[in-house]
């Protein structure tokens, strides 16, 4: 074989494998799919959360101001809010996915009063007792809730 031959052969043998993938998987990607939309609403959550957390540690570092981490809090309030509208469209074709959803969605609502709660206490002028202390907990669940789904 010369060396145009064995690269069409070559070529030959590798679109015919990906056009194999491609037909054995064309119908079993529906599980992860159905859990796409869960997956992503608690990633979402858990970013908020961290960026919430992390900025309480730079306010306790003093290397940020209150009105910086109240609006930290605050924007993260509006993104926990959307993960919530991504959970209310989520498909629930079966029941298991209806229970999992509604297992992400109060998580996800609990994770969001959390840092409602801690924005409403940056807002304080008496500096906030506890600012926070919620958020591991939530964190904590989210993280469970993510290997629960699939996706860690």
């Amino acid at each position: 074989m010369t060396g145009s031959a064995a690269d069409r052969s070559v070529r030959v043998v590798v679109a015919s494998l990906l056009v194999t993938m491609v037909a054995l998987t064309a119908g079993c990607g529906s599980s992860s799919s159905d859990t796409e939309d869960l997956t992503l609403s608690l990633r979402e959550t858990r970013t908020a959360v961290r960026s919430v957390e992390l900025a309480l540690d730079l306010l306790d570092q003093g290397r940020t101001t209150r009105a910086a981490a109240q609006v930290t809090a605050g924007d993260m309030v509006d993104q926990i809010g959307l993960a919530q509208q991504r959970l209310a469209d989520a498909p629930g074709d079966t029941e298991e996915l209806r229970d999992l959803r509604r297992r992400c969605q109060v998580v996800v609502s609990d994770s969001l009063v959390a840092v409602q709660d801690t924005e409403d206490a940056l807002s304080t002028t008496d500096g906030g007792a506890g600012v926070g202390a919620d958020l591991p907990q939530v964190q904590s669940a989210v993280d469970a809730t993510l290997t629960d789904v699939g996706e860690r």
